[in-house]
């Protein structure tokens, strides 16, 4: 592969990562909460990609960052870190990571409307009709029996909501980095995310008199390999690939890419979460992703 498909190569990564991460936060989201895990995810990336830059040469504090730049940044990272894993980390625990991540494939349909409305970009017949499949593949596998996977069948309706709730958030996010990253490299624009995050948690950490929970999860020798490993892979690695992926390519077919992750998950959600996988189930993934590429084609 060129180096002009760099950013497709980094997205293809990413949902990569993703899927290793998304395992491991719907393993320990279950066992803290969703709020002691998403605070100390954003940390623990925070203190990863500060020590990149520090090893890499780079200065630590973003100085050099316009003001604009730290604002549609911030934008993207409290509405992406903080109010779309909050959905989407509950949605973990009501339905899992395999169908939440399904219906996360929604999010470049999502972009492109977006894109159409807010930026008058051209929505083609091919994309209405990838829109569709998307749609369809979605709506088959939330709406399959449930196989008895030890989530509860009364909360899987709510846990749906939250799920499209956080693939809005994130499809807000791709939009807003996209303007943030005509100021800085995707690197110093996920630390900026981080911060916003790190900023945001802590003051809801406060209000909502959470702090002993983020502490218990932190101390807990069988969470904290695995937060450790997930916030690595995810905030971390696999955000900084995607904000790359979205800074060399356009974030509709970056978003498409990404957008793989449900599939990938099937094999971790069958061999380690030892999830029963219906063909049905299977089938409504690969359509819902599927109708994701045809849409940017």
């Amino acid at each position: 592969m060129g180096i002009t498909h760099a950013g497709e190569l980094a997205a293809m990564v990413t949902a990569v990562s993703w899927a290793v991460s998304a395992t491991l936060f719907d393993q320990i989201s279950k066992k803290v909460g969703t709020f002691a895990v998403n605070y100390a995810k954003v940390c623990l990336g925070l203190i990863f990609i500060s020590i990149y830059l520090f090893i890499s040469g780079n200065t630590v504090i973003p100085s050099s960052i316009p003001a604009d730049g730290w604002m549609w940044l911030s934008l993207s990272g409290l509405i992406g870190f903080i109010i779309g894993d909050l959905f989407l980390f509950q949605a973990f625990i009501m339905i899992g990571a395999r169908i939440s991540m399904v219906v996360y494939a929604l999010a470049p349909s999502l972009t492109a409307v977006a894109g159409y409305f807010i930026f008058d970009e051209s929505l083609p017949p091919l994309a209405i009709a990838g829109m569709a499949m998307t749609l369809s593949g979605i709506v088959l596998v939330v709406t399959s029996r449930p196989s008895n996977n030890g989530y509860p069948v009364k909360g899987r309706s709510i846990g749906v909501l939250y799920a499209f709730l956080a693939t809005v958030c994130q499809a807000a996010g791709y939009l807003l980095s996209k303007q943030g990253m005509v100021f800085t490299d995707p690197v110093r624009a996920t630390q900026i995310r981080l911060i916003a995050s790190v900023a945001g948690f802590t003051v809801l950490m406060f209000f909502m008199r959470n702090s002993k929970h983020v502490l218990s999860a932190i101390k807990d020798r069988y969470v904290l390999p695995k937060l450790a490993s997930a916030s690595f892979f995810g905030p971390f690695f696999g955000v900084t690939l995607s904000m790359y992926a979205i800074h060399n390519a356009s974030a509709g077919i970056v978003s498409t890419i990404i957008s793989m992750t449900p599939v990938l998950l099937i094999v971790p959600a069958v061999s380690i979460l030892k999830e029963r996988v219906t063909l049905l189930e299977i089938a409504g993934a690969i359509l819902a992703v599927a109708g994701s590429a045809l849409f940017f084609f």
